[in-house]
């Protein structure tokens, strides 16, 4: 017998993607949500949804939107990372909208991370 939920109140959680989002030929995509803060249960990543990237050797953290556009306290990406997120806006951008609506359930309380 299958049970049905009318009300829609069984709502599996939405997952959260792989951390690691990109990391081929020095530049280093990845996201921090899911990490928990100093509150118990507190997502330690806030909004808007961002990424983190590295290129090569520079210790440099951008932080950028999944299009690539830096957040207002972060430099612009430099060319190899910037041709990057051109070569993969589609796959970022669906990555952006699972850590979204995940991140939306988490605002919600929904359900803890």
């Amino acid at each position: 017998m299958t049970w049905i939920d009318p009300w829609g109140l069984n709502k599996t959680p939405a997952q959260l993607p792989d951390k690691i989002i990109y990391n081929e030929n020095g530049v280093r995509v990845w996201h921090n949500y899911g990490n928990l803060g100093a509150g118990i249960g507190t997502p330690k990543e806030h909004a808007p949804i961002h990424y983190h990237v590295t290129v090569g050797s520079d210790k440099y953290e951008y932080r950028v939107f999944p299009s690539g556009q830096p957040l207002k306290e972060s430099k612009p990406l430099p060319p190899k990372a910037k041709t990057v997120f051109e070569a993969n806006k589609s796959r970022f951008s669906q990555i952006g909208k699972r850590i979204g609506k995940w991140y939306s359930g988490i605002k919600n309380n929904q359900r803890c991370p």
